[in-house]
């Protein structure tokens, strides 16, 4: 294969790959709103669409010599003609095996580079058989789909946009969004010619302004000059005559040469006006026309949520009916990148915190069925709201306020004083979580705090509202585009720095004698609240500044829930401010999030609010931060005196997770099974328990119960981990007191890290 061909060939394969993403899109909406059970005319018409989807990925795979995927979408037709045939009738077992089909198909064309790659062979076979099974003997294999209690009372969904008929629309390309990314890039360097422009405008009128002083004084010079000249010459030596005739020519000449140079400035000061409006105007305009470019519609983000609520729903028990608008309403493609995980974490919480199981719901007199809506809308010119909101239990600020005090978060003087709201917001602190039990899906508490923290860099607010019985609703008010922001320009250290204003909440001028020593900690008192006080210089690792004076410049900034005041050496301005990228060589600086180069080309690196906090927590002011002082290190020097037990009696299983916990840097204890593992709890130390659920002489709900009976152990952390992932077995390892439940068919490393961190 010579370079040429080859060169064809990758992009034949890249463009195969993106035509997948959108084949594989239109089935999973098409399979979600035929699972919503349509009307019978609707029902044949996503029944067509998503057939002809399965044929067209089937011939593309042909072209591409993909035979695999080929062949399982031959398979997903031959069920789907069955179906339009009805041969076939919906049922669970049929959509759980083509949903596992379109995951196959997903990892096994992103896996592929030149050639096909089947991810796993003995999966690949299931699903030929499964699908197989459905289409040989569809009556046997098929249970009717019973209509939810609920389905009444709920509109119909109305079916993604990409299965609605295509209307006429403008000619479109695809163009790489690497390329698009470079070209908005490339604009946005231009707002420094802008920038410049402005200051080369300033520089000529501050030229005007020295000119017009001069004049002034000039004016008050020829009084006296025109009354020295009106003498008579026999009132001077003939040896100072001559050199006054210089003189008085010279001033002439100089009157005349200053009012041409006064109309020359004059004309060039308004040419570089001019020339600064007409590059202002035409960069604002190329530049908003370029982030309309990249500016995408809030339906590219939907899809992947009315799957990820079938999904997890299904696992829980529960029944989840997704309700989502404003997908028209066109949001800069950067930002809906980053707020694609803020939303999942949002839904998640409304799918296992929010939403009841069916059979509570029903004794509360709520259809059997919840609800959740997500919704977009413009607010301003530049700025969009997205509503996520559930119609489940709400959230009990009284369970959040003792959560937070015993995890050390807030102390009962600080809980007497906070309002509900106030309360409400500490959901949002890491660490704080009213999950009774901890999984992989829910109970760490740091999952909002993700949320919150990413809606802030991104130049948003996030508010809530909560009603007990009703629901709950997260409103975030993020901006359509990102390209520049507003900064504050502040020297530290004879060093200048940019912190982004939407975080300074107060600027205030302080003596030296109001600012108070509590406990070793150095804090101000602000609106009647105690703050802690630190210098900037001493969170980035400066030297400090002599002050002389007396007086401190103290800026008041909020990141991450957490309010700190902060010393600098001086306040110079506010102004805009370009973001620039620190490179790849600098992905990551503690304390600097970027870098911004003023009109006069000087490089300023820009401070991250959120890692000011966290640096300040992790020195010598944690205390006073009304954050949780009691995190842990996560590094093996923190814990290695932590002992953990594990029981389990697969010795593959019980090798693995003491590999893990050693690793770590834990000690590990072994115990074959529940009864081994209950006498070691009674004669050694143990720190935390971690147990399967199926063993033989004790299973993991007995050995969790008799440890909870047990005086000195009934605050020993437990953590289950099974492959029995059932609602009805995490509900029955509450009830025994557990205090976390992993599932091993989705075990992760760094979750059961994480969740040990936690209890600890």
């Amino acid at each position: 294969m010579d370079k040429r061909e080859a060169e064809f060939l990758a992009k034949l394969l890249a463009t195969y790959k993106v035509e997948c993403v959108e084949h594989l899109k239109n089935l999973s909406d098409g399979l979600l709103a035929l699972e919503a059970q349509p009307t019978e005319n609707k029902q044949k018409e996503l029944l067509e669409v998503v057939f002809r989807e399965a044929h067209s990925l089937k011939g593309s795979s042909r072209a591409v010599n993909f035979q695999t995927v080929e062949n399982l979408c031959q398979k997903m037709e031959n069920v789907l003609s069955s179906w339009k045939k009805g041969l076939l009738t919906p049922s669970s077992q049929l959509f759980d095996t083509l949903y596992a089909a379109l995951d196959w198909l997903s990892d096994c064309i992103q896996a592929s580079e030149e050639t096909e790659a089947i991810q796993d062979p003995e999966q690949f076979n299931l699903l030929l058989q499964k699908l197989e099974g459905l289409e040989q003997n569809p009556t046997e294999s098929s249970q009717v789909l019973s209509p939810p209690p609920s389905e009444k009372t709920l509109p119909e969904p109305e079916p993604s946009p990409t299965l609605k008929a295509k209307e006429e629309s403008d000619p479109t390309i695809r163009v790489s969004s690497h390329k698009l990314d470079h070209l908005l890039q490339q604009v946005e360097e231009m707002l420094v010619v802008k920038l410049t422009s402005a200051q080369r405008f300033n520089h000529f009128r501050e030229v005007s302004l020295l000119m017009g002083q001069w004049d002034k004084e000039w004016n008050k010079a020829q009084t006296n000059l025109r009354l020295v000249c009106s003498l008579p010459e026999s009132f001077f030596p003939s040896s100072v005559l001559t050199s006054l005739h210089q003189l008085q020519d010279f001033l002439n000449w100089q009157q005349h040469f200053i009012k041409n140079f006064k109309e020359t400035t004059y004309k060039y000061t308004r040419a570089a006006a001019q020339d600064h409006r007409i590059v202002s105007s035409l960069i604002d305009t190329l530049l908003e026309d370029t982030k309309k470019v990249l500016m995408q519609p809030f339906s590219t983000l939907l899809h992947v949520f009315p799957r990820m609520v079938r999904d997890i729903s299904h696992s829980l028990g529960k029944e989840i009916h997704l309700q989502m608008s404003g997908g028209d309403i066109e949001i800069d493609r950067r930002i809906l990148e980053e707020l694609k995980d803020p939303l999942i974490h949002l839904i998640r919480n409304s799918i296992d915190h929010g939403i009841e199981l069916p059979d509570e719901r029903i004794q509360r007199h709520k259809p059997a069925a919840g609800t959740i809506s997500m919704s977009a809308s413009q607010i301003s010119g530049n700025s969009v709201e997205i509503i996520v909101s559930d119609d489940g239990k709400g959230i009990d600020v009284q369970k959040v306020k003792q959560t937070a005090l015993k995890q050390g978060v807030l102390t009962t003087k600080d809980a007497e004083q906070m309002s509900e709201e106030q309360l409400l917001m500490l959901i949002f602190q890491s660490g704080v979580s009213t999950s009774p039990i901890v999984t992989e899906l829910s109970g760490r508490g740091i999952g909002l705090g993700i949320v919150s923290e990413k809606v802030e860099k991104l130049g948003g607010q996030i508010f809530i509202e909560t009603k007990l019985d009703q629901g709950t609703t997260f409103r975030l008010v993020l901006p359509l585009t990102l390209a520049t922001f507003h900064g504050i320009h502040i020297t530290v250290a004879e060093q200048d720095f940019i912190i982004p204003t939407q975080n300074v909440k107060r600027i205030l001028r302080m003596r030296t004698e109001q600012i108070k020593t509590v406990e070793g900690k150095e804090t101000i008192l602000y609106e009647g609240r105690t703050l802690s006080y630190v210098p900037l210089a001493q969170i980035l690792q400066l030297p400090s500044t002599p002050n002389s004076k007396g007086l401190f410049s103290i800026m008041i900034i909020k990141a991450a829930e957490t309010t700190l005041a902060i010393g600098v050496d001086q306040i110079l301005n506010e102004q805009e401010v370009l973001i620039k990228g620190l490179g790849k060589q600098l992905a990551r600086v503690r304390n600097i999030a970027a870098a911004t180069v003023l009109e006069s080309g000087r490089v300023i690196p820009i401070l991250d609010p959120f890692d000011l906090v966290k640096t300040a927590v992790k020195g010598a002011h944690p205390a006073a931060l009304n954050m949780n002082s009691q995190a842990k290190d996560t590094t093996a020097e923190s814990v290695k005196q932590k002992v953990i037990l594990i029981a389990e009696d697969s010795v593959t299983a019980r090798i693995l997770l003491q590999n893990i916990l050693e690793s770590a840097g834990y000690e590990v204890k072994l115990a074959i099974d529940g009864v081994e593992a209950f006498t070691l709890l009674k004669t050694e130390k143990v720190d935390l328990l971690l147990s399967d659920v199926e063993m033989p002489r004790m299973t993991g709900f007995e050995l969790t119960a008799k440890v909870r009976e047990t005086e000195n152990l009934k605050n020993l952390p437990i953590i289950l981990c099974t492959s029995r992932g059932s609602k009805e077995d995490r509900e029955h390892g509450i009830e025994v007191g557990a205090n976390a439940y992993i599932d091993k068919n989705r075990f992760i490393h760094s979750s059961l890290l994480d969740i040990i961190q936690k209890l600890l």
